[in-house]
C-alpha cells in the first residue's frame, strides 16, 4: 500500500473503530467520562472527542502497522494489537495523568474501556486489510508500475 491508502485507511478504519468504541461506552453509560479531557461532561462532546481521538489514533496506526502486509488475519492482529497498545497508554496513564486520577487503577469502566478499544483496533485493522486486500488486486499497468509494486512489497517485508 502506498502512504496515501495507509493514510486513508487507518483514519477511515479509526473513525469507523470509533464508532464501535462509542456505541460500547454509550451503552455502559461512560461515554460522558471522555469529555473529561476537555473539561466538561456531556455525551455529544464525549462522542467528538471520542471520534476525533481514534481517527489520530487511526492515522498512526496507518503511518506504522499500515506498513506491514496486511491480511485478513494479519489485519486483526495488527488491530488487536494496536487497540490494546493505546488501551494501556490512554486508560491506564494518559487520562489519568490528564484528568488528575490515580495511574493504573482498575476498575469497571477500566474493562468498557478494554473492550471499546479491542474492538477499535480490530475494525481499524480490518479496514486497513480490506484497503490492502483491495490493492493488491489491481493490476499494474505498466512494466515500470510492476517494477515498483515489487520494490514497494520488498520494502514492506523489510
Amino acid at each position: 500500500m502506498d502512504l496515501r491508502d495507509r493514510l486513508v485507511s487507518g483514519i477511515g478504519g479509526g473513525l469507523l473503530g470509533g464508532v464501535v468504541f462509542a456505541l460500547v461506552l454509550q451503552a455502559a453509560g461512560r461515554i460522558d467520562s471522555v469529555a473529561l479531557l476537555v473539561a466538561d461532561e456531556s455525551t455529544a462532546l464525549g462522542w467528538t472527542t471520542l471520534l476525533v481521538i481514534t481517527g489520530v489514533l487511526g492515522l498512526v496506526y496507518g503511518l506504522t502497522f499500515g506498513r506491514l502486509p496486511h491480511t485478513w488475519l494479519r489485519g486483526a492482529g495488527y488491530g488487536l494489537a494496536h487497540g490494546v497498545i493505546w488501551w494501556i497508554l490512554g486508560v491506564l496513564l494518559i487520562m489519568p495523568l490528564w484528568v488528575g486520577y490515580p495511574i493504573g487503577t482498575f476498575g469497571e469502566a477500566t474493562w468498557f474501556n478494554l473492550l471499546g478499544y479491542v474492538l477499535y483496533g480490530l475494525v481499524t485493522g480490518l479496514v486497513t486489510a480490506a484497503v490492502a486486500q483491495r490493492g493488491s488486486q489491481e493490476a499494474p499497468t505498466s512494466p515500470e508500475a510492476a517494477t515498483e509494486d515489487r520494490r514497494e512489497r520488498a520494502d514492506a517485508d523489510a
